[in-house]
């Protein structure tokens, strides 16, 4: 904003003043211009770029089809104590004549005392403009003296759509240690320019031993044999720069604080992190940036990060250790926000995990065993994993007085053997959205493929399942994947009825990976209790869940029931759970940390209680189910007269929680919720103290300071 005139000393090295006077007549008025800020004019604005010196020159390239970005755009102009108002022009220099199609010019005058100068360039610019434009941006005072005034030169050249190179995002935050071949922190530049050449400059921070190699043709940054180097994170440095012809050199510098060991990562599937709204089946899996341009790579967890009600809390994380997801507030954010974003950064590692109020599918799907599809690349240094997967949940029945759906079983299995570069395809189930009666309906199951087409875990959608025997092997051809090789497995309770009511199973390849002190990689869910109409809780990571009926616990580390709220409004859904190991509270356990027996972390059973304030919490709200293991509890059973209905689709609500929480069933009004979306995550390396990363609670978390799930 314009300054009012007066004595004004600058000492910011963000500042051009020429002149600075302090008299107050037209005639000797000693003005002097804030130097031009361009993006925003506040230099803590993400869109700030800088500040530009009077008769520089800004240099901006944009592909056609492809808008000037913000910091592109706009550039602010104050003269530091003007009395009068100033006039802001754009002059086109020899040869161009005009801006290019697409492209429009706008300015704001700094008015005095009140205002701040603007010049913009904006818009598209239009296939067959490509070329040069060079433009003159002239600011002056009506005083006539050469220290009101000020200039900057524009020059914008248009490029084939795709030439504007596509930097990768970040640096690792860890190098890889005793690794053999190239370790790659930098994934290759795109550019549609054919000949583009790439160098690397001002390299530093990196360990002596290790020297960072740039592929001249794509880009890419990489390490060759990192050798036996274990390192705290300090700050690192490097600036990759494209050569692309006629079009000029592009840069981009990085700055991270990187760490040399082991390796400490996970990969996160599901609807926590992803940017669409799954309503049936979709393939990400042709390529690895599909796949992560789908599902946020930096979101690798998937259970909430705390609840406010500390006695109801199932999660492997401590209340506000930072890590972990989020309920969004008040349960109303669309997919988009609540899942790919987050309250921090579009990046971050937070995110929200559950489902949408008002939203009809939210990862639900119309039609039976519906999967999401995608590819998971092994990285670096990484020869061995473990995995754990759940599948979805099935809606109950909408009619008069009917029933729930039955909810996903739960696989794990450690010590996966992989070599860096692998590729194995990831399925994650959706629910099923409530139809007007129970009947042979299901929901998606989750599991993962290995190179050889081998089926490596499996966790069973909620409801209809097909099966002659317990064994999935060959019984349903899900999408383009026919499991094959199970041979440890348990149905869990089941219903016996082969219809939505009935609970999904688990299943593992035994030969594959190995299991932990003869825990039985998983388990199935609970069988549904006849006329309770309350939705089933997820299956834990002990075995199968033993309990169903109204208002049921949760147990082995597991969802809970829903509870049988009203005749009239319907029945609550049961809890979803959470993929990031066993939780430490829950129910029917001791209260010590670790946790590691075995009901730790398994969730309350919903019941009729009054209306809280607790807006995070996998608490128990007329008759929510409670999530087990950082999973999120089912949706409550009100109506819509309280202004507190969570709705799927209508007047049905009472949707399952996530993950793999059966919808709750239907009272004599309203009623009926879609099943929840089922998830997989996939962890490796090692601990602070050396000890592997194993489920179902072993440094399964995101804190690699935390042994066992919910110590301190």
């Amino acid at each position: 904003m314009a300054k009012k005139r007066r004595s004004y000393k600058i000492s910011s090295g963000d500042y051009n003043v020429a002149g600075g006077g302090g008299t107050t007549a037209a005639a000797t008025s000693a003005g002097g211009f804030v130097k031009i800020a361009k993006g925003h004019p506040n230099n803590t604005n993400p869109d700030h770029d800088g500040f530009i010196n009077p008769s520089s020159t800004v240099n901006v390239m944009i592909d056609v089809n492809a808008s000037i970005p913000t910091k592109d755009q706009y550039f602010y102009i104050d003269n530091a104590f003007e009395s009068a108002t100033g006039n802001v022009t754009v002059e086109y220099i020899a040869p161009t004549t005009a801006l290019p199609s697409g492209i429009s010019w706008a300015e704001n005058s700094d008015s005095q005392d009140t205002d701040q100068g603007e010049a913009r360039f904006y818009g598209t610019p239009s296939a067959g403009t490509e070329g040069t434009y060079t433009m003159k941006v002239k600011v002056d005072y009506p005083y006539g003296r050469t220290d009101e005034q000020t200039e900057f030169t524009y020059v914008l050249e248009v490029v084939p759509a795709g030439t504007t190179p596509v930097f990768p995002s970040d640096l690792p935050d860890k190098i890889i240690r005793n690794t053999t071949g190239e370790q790659t922190i930098l994934a290759a530049t795109t550019t549609t320019y054919a000949d583009a050449k790439y160098t690397l400059s001002n390299v530093s921070g990196f360990n002596s031993a290790v020297t960072p190699t740039i592929d001249e043709n794509t880009g890419r940054v990489y390490l060759n044999n990192v050798g036996d180097i274990t390192a705290a994170a300090t700050p690192h440095s490097l600036t990759i720069t494209v050569d692309l012809g006629p079009y000029g050199t592009q840069s981009k510098s990085y700055t991270r604080d990187i760490g040399y060991g082991d390796p400490y990562g996970a990969r996160y599937f599901g609807p926590n992190n992803a940017n669409f709204n799954a309503t049936g089946h979709n393939d990400f899996s042709s390529t690895q940036a599909a796949t992560d341009a789908a599902c946020n790579p930096l979101k690798s967890s998937g259970a909430l990060r705390r609840v406010h009600n500390a006695n109801e809390d199932t999660s492997p994380y401590l209340h506000n250790d930072g890590y972990g997801c989020e309920w969004g507030s008040n349960y109303a954010l669309n997919y988009t926000t609540q899942s790919y974003y987050d309250d921090y950064s579009g990046y971050g590692k937070f995110g929200y995990m559950g489902f949408t109020a008002e939203n009809t599918n939210w990862w639900c799907s119309g039609s039976n065993y519906r999967e999401q599809k995608f590819r998971w690349t092994v990285p670096a240094g990484v020869t061995s994993f473990c995995a754990v997967a759940v599948g979805g949940g099935a809606g109950g029945a909408y009619t008069w007085a009917a029933d729930a759906g039955g909810a996903g079983g739960l696989a794990w299995m450690n010590g996966i053997s992989c070599s860096p570069g692998d590729v194995y395809y990831i399925y994650v189930g959706l629910g099923r959205e409530s139809q007007s009666q129970v009947s042979s309906y299901g929901a998606g199951s989750s599991f993962i493929v290995n190179p050889s087409g081998q089926t490596v875990i499996f966790a069973e959608g909620g409801g209809y399942t097909g099966y002659q025997t317990s064994n999935p092997n060959g019984q349903r051809t899900w999408y383009d994947h026919t499991p094959n090789g199970l041979n440890v497995w348990d149905k869990g309770g089941g219903y016996g009825g082969n219809d939505s009511r009935d609970g999904g199973g688990y299943a593992v390849n035994s030969s594959l990976g190995s299991s932990v002190n003869g825990f039985h990689y998983g388990g199935g869910a609970a069988y549904y209790a006849g006329g309770s109409r309350v939705g089933m809780g997820a299956a834990g990571y002990r075995g199968n869940q033993d309990r169903a009926g109204s208002s049921d616990r949760g147990v082995k580390g597991g969802g809970a029931c829903g509870y049988n709220y009203s005749s009239t409004y319907g029945q609550g859904g049961g809890g979803g759970v959470g993929l990031d190991g066993q939780g430490w509270r829950g129910v029917d356990g001791s209260s010590s940390r670790p946790r590691i027996d075995t009901n730790a972390g398994s969730g309350y059973g919903g019941s009729s209680g009054s209306w809280t304030s607790y807006n995070n919490s996998s608490a128990n709200f007329y008759g929510g189910g409670g999530g087990g293991s950082g999973g999120t509890r089912g949706a409550w059973g009100e109506n819509q007269f309280t202004g507190r209905e969570e709705r799927s689709h209508g007047n049905r609500g009472r949707v399952g929680g996530t993950h793999g929480g059966g919808g709750g069933g239907s009272g004599t009004s309203y009623g009926g919720g879609n099943g929840a979306p089922g998830g997989v995550r996939i962890i490796w390396g090692v601990g602070e103290d050396g000890t592997p990363r194993s489920f179902p609670y072993t440094y399964c978390s995101e804190k690699p300071s935390m042994k066992y799930n919910g110590e301190s």
